[in-house]
């Protein structure tokens, strides 16, 4: 179970160094190592849940 949450932390840490860099990417990289590791369901309900907040928080710092 440990292997499970540390490949799943590599692979949102990853996406989130993609999206700082370039400004897109976190799905694109996230979602196929999340859907592989934890299933369509839950994979995709973390990864729509996970990109909002990756979206919202830069616009937070950067609003005016």
């Amino acid at each position: 179970m440990e292997w499970l949450v540390v490949l799943v932390a590599v692979s949102l840490i990853v996406g989130a160094f993609a999206q700082s860099v370039t400004g897109l990417g976190f799905s694109l990289i996230a979602a196929p190592a999340m859907l592989a590791l934890l299933g369509p369901r839950d994979g995709v309900a973390m990864i729509v849940v996970l990109s909002a907040l990756a979206s919202f928080i830069p616009l937070t710092h950067q609003w005016r």
